[in-house]
């Protein structure tokens, strides 16, 4: 469940979200849909605890995000449309980032990855930059 309320944040020259509320029921599918500068990406980043709201409050299955964000990182995925830093990375490098991010334990990472690539076809790309 997702309880947005009264949200706002602030770029320096812009308030890209104002007064933002919404619930999101558990086990439900919604979609943000809007022009671009509408704020879909900004509200996105807040509700992934990756940054705070200038005013308002986030809260994903009873976890508030300014209070808990390492809490929020491990229960919400969340893959922007375009980061920049993946594409210069091999794919074993991003693999071997999100084992890491998610609490694989370091002797346990090369297997992991070995075992992710394999499953979605890309053990043969491993060591290709992921962007190619």
């Amino acid at each position: 469940m997702i309880d947005v309320s009264e949200l706002v944040y602030e770029y320096p020259t812009v308030r890209a979200l104002k007064g933002v509320s919404l619930h999101v029921p558990e086990a439900t599918i919604t979609a943000l849909v809007g022009p671009n500068g509408a704020g879909k990406t900004t509200l996105m980043r807040c509700l992934a605890a990756l940054e705070p709201p200038y005013e308002g409050k986030v809260e994903i299955d009873g976890i508030v995000t300014s209070v808990g964000p390492r809490k929020i990182h491990a229960r919400l995925g969340y893959l922007p449309d375009f980061y920049g830093l993946y594409d210069q990375l091999t794919v074993r490098r991003c693999l071997t980032y999100a084992a890491l991010s998610r609490g694989v334990a370091r002797a346990r990472v090369a297997e992991a990855v070995e075992r992710a690539a394999t499953r979605v076809g890309l053990a043969e790309r491993l060591n290709t930059k992921a962007g190619e």
